[in-house]
């Protein structure tokens, strides 16, 4: 018997308007504009090739050691490298309003995925525990997008990655979000929109499994258990379990 339905964010419970190589020029523009403020002489272009540097090489450091380093660590660097100068109490409130922005514009550019509210109201009128597990880089604006978007409240807990150490598809992230939801393996399903990331982590953490779309990846080494088109097909498939 299903106990509780656990979903990845990014991808699955929102969906992107534009591609991020589209978005990305306004949502760097973001933090670039506020640190202009603050007194930057850099030009843009100057402040993208050095914030791509920085993201660039956490990048290679998250890959290597299978965590997610908070983007304020990062905004902490860039801020340090223009104004070297500045005390450190300033540098750390710019960093911070500048991770903010660009979180904000960021997620701007998100919506909520066709059938979102519906799903996540249909399953707890079944009275299904429901939680959030995903890879992110900032704890805080996550929870500020959900609740934008009305739907923290669904969720108990919200797992994420950059504030635990270790991100899908380690089988300790899973784990952790069962413990706190007190219920076994086989008796959640995980909804998500990565093969890599969603689907071959929670099958081996002994859930049932959910895609929704399709990642273009070919399932060598495992398969979801269900593919759906929207979210709102999910109640149906939990229901049949």
């Amino acid at each position: 018997m299903i106990r509780a339905v656990l979903f990845d964010y990014g991808g699955t419970l929102v969906r992107p308007l534009r591609p991020w190589e589209e978005a990305k020029p306004a949502a760097v523009a973001a933090p670039y504009n506020l640190l202009r403020r603050r007194g930057l002489e850099a030009s843009f272009s100057e402040y993208m090739r050095f914030n791509d540097s920085i993201f660039e090489m956490y990048t290679e450091l998250d890959e290597q050691t299978g965590s997610d380093t908070p983007d304020i660590v990062k905004y902490r660097e860039i801020v340090a490298a223009f104004f070297p100068n500045r005390p450190k109490a300033w540098r750390e409130r710019v960093a911070i309003s500048a991770d903010n922005v660009f979180w904000d514009a960021f997620a701007a550019n998100f919506v909520l995925q066709k059938g979102a509210r519906r799903c996540l109201a249909e399953l707890r009128s079944k009275k299904l525990k429901q939680a959030v597990v995903s890879n992110h880089h900032n704890e805080e604006a996550l929870y500020k997008h959900l609740t934008k978007l009305g739907l923290k409240s669904y969720f108990s807990p919200i797992i994420v990655s950059s504030r635990v150490g270790f991100r899908k598809p380690d089988l300790r992230i899973f784990a952790m979000c069962l413990s706190t939801l007190r219920v076994h393996a086989p008796e959640a399903v995980f909804v998500g929109d990565s093969m890599q990331y969603d689907v071959e982590g929670a099958k081996r953490a002994g859930m049932t499994t959910i895609l929704i779309g399709d990642d273009g990846r070919s399932y060598k080494r495992s398969k979801p258990d269900f593919t759906v088109a929207s979210l709102s097909e999910v109640p149906e498939i939990v229901s049949s379990l």
